[in-house]
Parts: C-alpha cells; structure tokens; sequence
C-alpha cells in the first residue's frame, strides 16, 4: 500500500508539475498578451496624437484657403477695376484721335486759306503788313 500511495504520490507530483507547466506557459502567454495589449494602446495613443496634428494642419490649411479666396477676390475685383480704366483710357485715346484729327483738317484749311490770301494780297502787300506789326 505504500507503493501506490508513493506512486499515487509521484504521479500526483507529476500531475501538479504538469499543471504547474501549463499555468506558468497560460501565465507567459498571458503577459505577452498584456504586452501586446500595451503596444497597441501606446500605437492608439500615437494614432490619437498624429490625427490631432493633422487636425491641426487641415484647420492651418482651411485658414490658408480662406485668405487665398479672399486674396483672389481682392485681385479680381482689382482686375475688373483695371480693365474699366483700360476701357475709359482707350475711349479718351480714341477720342483724342479723332479730336486731332479734326484739329489736322483745320489746319490743313488754314493753311489753304493763308495761301488764298497771299495770293490775293501778293507778296508785296504781306512784306509791308509783316514791317508794321515789328516794334521800331
């Protein structure tokens, strides 16, 4: 009876160095597991931090759009100004063409009419005019 009971006894022993080995192994893979849960709560975290920062870019970008449309805006309603003012300053040129033009022809008939009147009054008559109008 000593025997099974030293039997009983060693496989006892050996059932429990078994059970010893299984829990230290479930024990291991436990921590690896609360290990790896760790890791991916600092990568969460990590996560967490680079999406605030990319918040924090695209809300700098809307800022940025923002004064960009504002800016094209500005530069539009400038352009629009410019092209007025083109348009006044080609119809004040092209008026001013068409003054000079006229004040051209009136020339033209002046100087027509001056040599009517020389004619008539003769080279003589001209010379005397030219003497009075000269201070003595």
């Amino acid at each position: 009876m000593e025997r099974l009971f030293k039997e009983f006894l060693t496989e006892f022993k050996d059932f429990k160095n078994q059970i010893n080995s299984k829990f230290d192994n479930l024990e291991g893979r436990f921590d690896n597991l609360e290990g790896r849960f760790d890791n991916l709560e600092g990568r969460f975290d990590n996560l967490g931090v680079k999406f605030d920062n990319l918040e924090g870019k695209f809300d700098n970008l809307e800022i940025v759009v923002d004064d960009l449309k504002t800016q094209q805006k500005e530069n539009t309603q400038i352009l629009r100004a410019l092209e007025h003012k083109a348009e006044v300053s080609k119809a004040e040129l092209d008026n001013i063409h068409h003054q000079l033009a006229k004040i051209q022809g009136t020339v033209n008939e002046i100087k027509e009419d001056q040599k009517s009147i020389h004619e008539i009054l003769g080279d003589h008559e001209v010379a005397i005019r030219t003497l009075r109008r000269k201070p003595v």
